[in-house]
């Protein structure tokens, strides 16, 4: 069985962004496929608890994770180990009204 694990990252269009106004759930995605050439489908829900309607770009890139924790980001498909090139997503621009998932 091969494990499938990786983050994911939102880029937010807007700079004032404070503790509490989104809300992503999960934040951490793993996928466990038992046969070659198999898919599985999971759902990220992206709550909006601000009070105006927020824009989001969803993309995906390549990561390696620092001695110290932190990480470096790359394009996608430039490591070794890059899953970027297996996953899709339904829309990569998501517009979120005020209190709406």
């Amino acid at each position: 069985m091969r494990r499938l694990f990786f983050l994911i990252f939102f880029s937010v269009s807007f700079f004032d962004l404070k503790a509490q106004q989104i809300n992503i759930n999960p934040s951490i995605v793993e996928f466990h496929l038992q046969n070659i050439g198999s898919s599985e489908t999971q759902v990220i829900t992206i709550t909006n608890n601000s009070s105006k309607t927020q824009s989001f770009e969803v993309s995906l890139g390549d990561w390696n994770r620092k001695v110290d924790g932190a990480h470096d980001y790359f394009k996608p498909n430039t490591k070794p180990y890059s899953c970027a090139s297996w996953l899709t997503f339904d829309k990569n621009f998501l517009e979120i009204p005020a209190g709406k998932t």
